[in-house]
């Protein structure tokens, strides 16, 4: 083992704090379960009218979205009505923590979106040179696609064991650079529990409307499985941490079923007659041209998300796949 690292940071991206808790207490996180007995907790929960857009960026701005700009991945323009795809890099107003660690000389890399759920840029390195070091010993993570699809019971098996081995290798991939040491601060957040959330938490869920018996029974319990997964990559990194390294874990703002009917709100208004319908134009003009790049962006970006993985697969250059 190299020098000491100060601080060690691991993030469960969407950890629901419920299941965690009760998985530690069974005995089926072992590790989290150990980090609560040795080390002080709290509970953690996501900013109160916010859904998970503004959730990383508050986390490392120590801001709130009023200040940052990030509400979500898509958002009003200012002063408009018009949507538009909010990319953090472009958009974001406050400096993260660690431009600040930076130049106060603080020895650190920087690897973002390898295997990110809400994937803006792909991934990239600070240098840009580790990028080839980090692609030429651990390879892509297994899953490259966009975690929203339709699938069947075979679908999510896959999906399921691509994030488990995502997983796996990523704790592969933290333990070879905090082996290097030397580091004032180690951070690494497992995104595959948020992925898992969103599309398998009606597997999980025998009171979910969508929840089927004979699926569930074919395919176990999908986030369950990432969790365990997560647990047993987290003991491998510490099992690598000096005793005088500070631990901090984060589970993140959570994960549950979502009923929500917010399309229907404009005919709730227009019915309470708290708003008017907007009168039609008798010279409709075309909306500006960055309007129509937004909607296009999300069009395209809606239907790939709906087209089976297979042929998603089947279109992707080459170069994508290797």
């Amino acid at each position: 083992m190299g020098q000491l690292t100060k601080i060690l940071f691991l993030g469960f991206c969407a950890g629901e704090r419920d299941l965690i808790l009760q998985w530690a207490e069974t005995g089926e996180l072992p590790t989290i379960r150990s980090l609560l007995a040795k080390g002080l907790s709290g509970k953690s929960m996501g900013l109160p009218g916010f859904l998970i857009g503004s959730t990383w960026e508050s986390f490392s701005t120590g801001v709130t979205p009023a200040k940052h700009g990030i509400h979500c991945w898509e958002q009003l323009r200012p002063g408009t009505y018009d949507m538009f795809r909010c990319y953090t890099g472009e958009n974001f107003k406050h400096e993260p923590f660690w431009d600040d660690l930076s130049r106060a000389g603080l020895n650190g890399i920087h690897l973002v979106e390898w295997g990110a759920h809400d994937a803006q840029y792909g991934f990239l390195t600070s240098p840009p040179s580790l990028a080839k070091e980090v692609v030429a010993r651990f390879g892509s993570h297994p899953w490259r696609e966009n975690c929203d699809a339709e699938r069947d019971a075979d679908d999510f098996k896959s999906f399921r064991d691509c994030l488990v081995r995502g997983i796996a290798t990523k704790a592969e991939l933290t333990k070879h650079f905090l082996r290097q040491g030397g580091w004032d601060l180690f951070a690494q957040v497992f995104t595959e529990s948020h992925c898992v959330g969103h599309q398998c938490w009606h597997l999980h869920d025998p009171t979910h409307p969508w929840h089927n018996k004979e699926m569930a029974r074919f395919v176990g319990d999908p986030v369950k499985d990432v969790y365990v997964a997560i647990d047993a990559a987290m003991g491998k990194i510490l099992a690598d941490v000096d005793d005088d390294t500070t631990v901090v874990f984060l589970a993140g703002h959570g994960m549950g079923p979502k009923y929500q009917a917010q399309f229907l709100l404009d005919q709730i208004l227009l019915r309470l007659g708290v708003a008017k319908a907007p009168k039609a134009d008798p010279k409709p003009q075309l909306p500006p041209a960055h309007t129509l790049v937004n909607k296009l962006d999300s069009a395209l970006a809606w239907g790939w998300q709906q087209l089976p993985g297979e042929i998603r697969r089947s279109l992707k250059p080459a170069s994508l796949l290797d």
